[in-house]
């Protein structure tokens, strides 16, 4: 077994309900021997909804609000630092914070982040009762700017221990094997090893029907099926080497399933697709592949993934 030692885990919360479930969520998930989580929630000083007035707003409700506005963030806050006490988390790993807006929650999250943490974690929707919103704009902010450490956004997940691993032949994919062994290794956590292979068919779907005597068509089709199987060999010794890095991590091998999908239309749909057909609650993928393109701090598969992944937590890992 590799000794790892303790994760410090920024968990931006907002008092919404979602907030409540990425905290369960990590309460659940996490090995709370190993992990520091630090409860971290910002004030404002005058809600924006108050600027919807026509002139300038009372000052008595402005103070009234916020008193009541601290004291149902502290009630809140302390109903989570419950919630991780209760499944093991010791008085020392759990630290509160609340403090008052800055320079906008994004960049106070993001600024606090800076301070030697290992991972922020935050809810994918927070008060915003707008159901229909893929993502609020503050967790959108946030795993789009913090590329310096893993950010986790936390949708309406089932609670269990299943991890789905997105591999590729990159090496920002082995640091994500690694990454998952280290924080769900010490726990009872199932890992499936994943990945999607592509189809090389440009075909309209109107033009798929095959003519056997298309002399052009049948080397197409011949040349696509061998290059195929070149990928899933090459893929086949990736797997191989990440299950032996998750078993080398201490990790049963009863506890790894792999699994590789050829003719695929879409990497990021079916990631997210196996995730949910297969009852995961988290997945774990890398922010950028093979494909490195500097001017984006995400890559294509990693920013489908997040859209999709609605209903699991996703740890983005750098």
């Amino acid at each position: 077994m590799v000794t790892i030692g303790k994760k410090k885990i920024l968990v931006a919360l907002d008092g919404s309900r979602a907030s409540l479930d990425t905290v369960e969520y990590l309460a659940h998930v996490l090995p709370a021997s190993k992990t520091e989580v630090v409860l971290f929630t910002i004030t404002t000083a005058t809600p924006e909804s108050f600027w919807d007035i026509d002139g300038e707003p009372n000052q008595e409700l402005i103070s009234l609000w916020i008193k009541r506005r601290r004291k149902s963030l502290e009630k809140f806050v302390e109903n989570a630092r419950k919630m991780l006490a209760d499944s093991g988390f010791g008085d020392n790993d759990i630290t509160v914070k609340i403090q008052d807006r800055t320079r906008g929650i994004a960049r106070d999250i993001i600024r606090e982040a800076s301070y030697g943490y290992d991972a922020v974690v935050i809810g994918r929707i927070g008060m915003n009762p707008i159901t229909r919103v893929v993502m609020g704009s503050v967790a959108n902010k946030l795993v789009e700017t913090i590329v310096g450490m893993p950010v986790c956004i936390v949708g309406k997940t089932v609670k269990n221990r299943k991890v789905l691993v997105a591999v590729d032949a990159s090496e920002s994919s082995m640091r994500c094997v690694t990454y998952a062994g280290e924080m769900f290794g010490e726990t009872d956590a199932e890992f499936l090893l994943f990945h999607v292979i592509r189809d090389y068919d440009f075909r309209l779907p109107e033009t798929l029907d095959q003519d056997d005597n298309d002399i052009e068509e049948n080397r197409w089709l011949k040349i696509t099926r061998a290059e195929l199987g070149k990928v899933s060999q090459t893929m086949n010794s990736v797997m191989d080497s990440a299950l032996r890095k998750l078993e080398h991590m201490g990790i049963s091998r009863n506890r790894i399933t792999t699994k590789i999908l050829t003719g695929m239309a879409t990497r990021g749909g079916s990631i997210a697709a196996q995730a949910m057909l297969g009852g995961y609650a988290t997945i774990v993928i890398g922010r950028r592949g093979l494909s490195k393109v500097g001017e984006f701090n995400m890559g294509r598969v990693c920013y489908k993934v997040v859209q999709l992944g609605n209903e699991v937590a996703i740890w983005v890992v750098n």
